[in-house]
């Protein structure tokens, strides 16, 4: 069954990991305790954004503990290699509507 970005604010969810391919196009995938889904706009239509902001503006509203970006790089494939799972940057983000403020 897929999951529909309508559906998000339906349950708690322990992680949001956004996903950069290609440096510029952002894909959702939500996790529970259970397991991770790929996100999807439509029955037919994977979510897909060419924009962070957009992508985080979104996830507004909905019940998330954690919110990544998580950009595997592909340097390993530019330079004839295997690609690696382990060369991966993750970073911690803010939502927009987070009411953690910075000291």
């Amino acid at each position: 069954m897929k999951l529909l970005l309508e559906h998000l604010s339906e349950q708690h969810w322990r992680r949001a990991t956004i996903r950069s391919l290609d440096g510029c196009v952002y894909r959702l995938e939500m996790s529970d305790d259970e397991n991770s889904r790929l996100v999807w706009r439509d029955t037919k239509n994977v979510l897909t954004t060419r924009n962070l902001t957009q992508m985080r503006e979104l996830l507004t509203g909905i019940d998330i503990e954690e919110v990544v970006l998580l950009h595997d790089s592909a340097y390993d494939e530019m330079v004839g290699q295997p690609q690696s799972s382990g060369n991966q940057l993750q970073i911690a983000l803010l939502l927009t509507n987070a009411s953690t403020s910075l000291h």
